[in-house]
């Protein structure tokens, strides 16, 4: 090589030893040693690097002009600008600029940094995907809202719907009572029956309704206690022995001496649902409940001989609201809550609902994981159903519908109470042995408003039956310190009559 060319090192170049003024309008060839173990250099981001790599580089510095940083600012204020649009424009406009600009800012190195333009993009990016996350979680909480609204709406909408709709099923029983106690023929009997058997299907249509309402909305509680299960089977006897006949059911209880520790009146509600389900899908066949203990666990369990549940419903069954393909007896009352009940029941009792089924041979329910505790502990329970005589009893009837207040006081009247009727509460307590009265008064009044009577009544020998739509235990709630004994509409008048010889004896 001559002498007269100028040879220069890359390392000088790089170096800054040499400046880009010593290559102004002239020719620059690039060479290396090709000795072995001398074109590799160690470097900071790769251990060997070609050092005709470095010259070609210094080479491409000089002759495309020295790298340019133009640092995070540009890439940022892409993202800010996407960011906004991505908030302002309605969609998928705004998502597809907010995807298109991360997609660019993102590789916008593979190219610029061939042209010796570096620029930082982790700013950008992250605001980009911060705003993404933000978007994602508001959204995730308006879905969130929005289905707590819908829950909560659908709920009032049930304790409204099953309140409004219980007071003319309520009439229409009363009604009945009184028709089916007068001298008919064998055909209007026959027609009060079919009445009063759809007017019990109602009633438990609205109950079940209730139930849904009471224990979506949180309102209803556990009280837990001592639970005979002897009583409680008692007690099952006695409201499903006529729905067992009528049926053609063979009802067995295997009596049973233990007692578990659970809400009472919730677990009745359970068992009974599982029973009246047994009874009525299983005409003509038989129906088994009893009870199972091993170790400190007890089982009920609810077992029938009927059709069974298909495979393909069975998954669905204690669904609310379900109701099966197949066509049922048009007298059932197939409304697919009962078998809910029981499933959100069980959950809030901290027990295991099980079910299982194959269809043509029957039907097996169970309610698991009942603690079992010392008979000792139970608290005897007054019967309800005491076959007293109401002759001259004093009854003082609140009610604001007239139809259902006339019904009312007709049916006692032929008990033989002695009945006095009002559409509204009175100032003061009138001298009577149980008042008898509606909790919502049409007005928006509702009995716990009635604070100067409810402190006589406090304060009295009277006896307080409540009839209310609500469910019971917002009726107590309401009337705290007031013992009373709460019914629900609808009301059948073997009910009544029950509960007003149960106030009778104190």
């Amino acid at each position: 090589m001559p002498q007269s060319i100028p040879v220069f090192s890359a390392s000088d170049v790089l170096s800054g030893a040499v400046g880009p003024d010593a290559f102004t309008q002239k020719n620059v060839v690039i060479s290396h040693t090709g000795q072995l173990n001398r074109d590799i250099i160690a470097t900071p981001n790769d251990t060997y690097t070609s050092r005709a790599a470095l010259a070609i580089l210094a080479a491409e510095t000089i002759r495309n002009g020295p790298a340019i940083a133009i640092g995070w600012w540009p890439a940022f204020a892409l993202a800010v600008l996407a960011a906004i649009l991505w908030l302002v424009l309605p969609r998928p406009f705004g998502r597809f600029v907010a995807a298109g600009t991360f997609t660019l800012i993102a590789l916008s190195p593979l190219v610029l940094e061939q042209l010796l333009i570096f620029q930082q993009t982790s700013q950008g990016v992250a605001l980009l995907l911060i705003v993404g996350a933000s978007r994602v979680w508001r959204q995730g909480r308006m879905l969130v809202q929005e289905y707590r609204t819908a829950s909560e709406t659908k709920s009032q909408f049930l304790a409204q719907a099953s309140h409004d709709l219980r007071q003319p099923i309520h009439a229409i029983g009363l009604l009945a009572d009184r028709l089916g106690e007068t001298d008919l023929s064998p055909d209007q009997a026959e027609l009060v029956s079919k009445i009063s058997w759809s007017v019990d299907n109602a009633s438990r249509m609205f109950r079940a309704l209730l139930d849904i309402a009471a224990i979506e909305s949180g309102a209803l509680k556990a009280e837990i206690g001592p639970v005979s299960i002897a009583d409680l089977f008692a007690e099952l006897d006695s409201q499903n022995a006529l729905a067992a006949e009528m049926q053609g059911v063979d009802l067995r209880l295997v009596p049973c001496t233990a007692v578990v520790q659970s809400d009472r009146a919730l677990l009745a509600t359970m068992v009974q649902n599982l029973v009246s389900n047994a009874i009525r899908y299983s005409p003509g066949k038989r129906v088994l409940v009893g009870c199972r203990r091993e170790g400190g666990i007890a089982t009920l369990v609810v077992i029938d001989n009927g059709r069974g549940i298909s495979p393909s419903d069975l998954e669905h069954v204690q669904k609310a609201f379900f109701r099966s393909s197949r066509r049922s007896d048009l007298r059932s009352d197939n409304k697919g809550l009962g078998l809910a009940i029981v499933n959100r029941l069980a959950g809030m009792l901290g027990l295991e609902f099980a079910l299982s089924s194959e269809l043509g041979r029957g039907t097996r329910a169970s309610i698991e994981n009942l603690k079992l505790i010392e008979a000792r502990a139970e608290v005897p329970v007054t019967p309800v159903n005491l076959k007293l005589p109401l002759a001259n009893v004093r009854v003082f009837v609140i009610e604001d519908d007239v139809e259902t207040l006339a019904s009312t006081q007709s049916l006692l009247e032929r008990w033989g109470c002695v009945v006095e009727a009002s559409k509204s509460p009175p100032v003061s307590l009138p001298k009577c042995d149980i008042l008898l009265s509606d909790f919502d008064f049409g007005t928006g009044e509702t009995l716990a408003g009635k604070m100067p009577l409810l402190r006589q009544l406090k304060s009295s020998d009277v006896s307080l039956v409540v009839i209310s739509g609500h469910h019971p235990d917002q009726v107590h709630d309401s009337l705290p310190g007031i013992e009373a004994v709460v019914l629900s509409k609808p009301l059948r008048a073997a009910e009544l009559r029950s509960a007003l010889m149960a106030a009778r004896m104190g």
